[in-house]
């Protein structure tokens, strides 16, 4: 018996549409550093751009708007989704987009514990490996050269980097609602 569990749209896309999709997100995650540099707009600004296109593509995702009362783990992602998009958006004005994106990649390291601490998870070995490799990319990254140049920018990454591990684990406490609707 095979069950349905796609409850946004009518029929499951195709193999070459999920490859378009992925290749779509992956040319528009990879530009954001680049497109937040070229853009002469003050970061909230560009905040709110990007805001609103997020949510006229989530809103013709879903076909509606999620009138239910929210969760704590939805608004919990929400407060991180919206942080870490802020941090990422200013970090990237004072900093290297390099920089801003490798801080912001951090994440896993909170993932973690955020995830033994909220959701009982507890880390497999892959888990402490790809936190070991993490903090030896940090030691070559804050050892090389360290100066204070853009260092306020550096650190809103790294908070970025804290903000995204606690949107992934709000939208992994969702894993059996629908957490496009916290993005949306």
């Amino acid at each position: 018996m095979t069950i349905n569990t796609n409850t946004h749209n009518e029929k499951t896309p195709t193999r070459s549409t999920v490859v378009l999709y992925l290749i779509l997100s992956a040319v528009l995650w990879s530009t954001s550093g680049v497109l937040v540099k070229v853009l002469d707009w003050h970061p909230l600004s560009i905040w709110a751009g990007r805001s609103t296109l997020a949510f006229g593509v989530f809103f013709i995702y879903l076909r509606r708007f999620p009138w239910k009362r929210p969760s704590g783990a939805q608004i919990a992602g929400i407060i991180c989704f919206l942080a870490t998009q802020l941090l990422f958006i200013t970090s990237n004005r004072m900093t290297t987009a390099a920089n801003t994106i490798f801080l912001q990649y951090t994440a896993p390291i909170y993932i973690v514990p955020l995830a033994y601490w909220f959701l009982r998870e507890r880390p497999e070995r892959a888990d402490w490996i790809t936190m070991g490799i993490i903090f030896v990319g940090l030691l070559f990254f804050f050892g090389d050269e360290l100066s204070f140049d853009g260092a306020v920018g550096n650190l809103l990454a790294l908070l970025s980097g804290v903000t995204l591990a606690g949107m992934t684990v709000a939208m992994r406490a969702q894993k059996d609602g629908s957490p496009a609707e916290t993005i949306m």
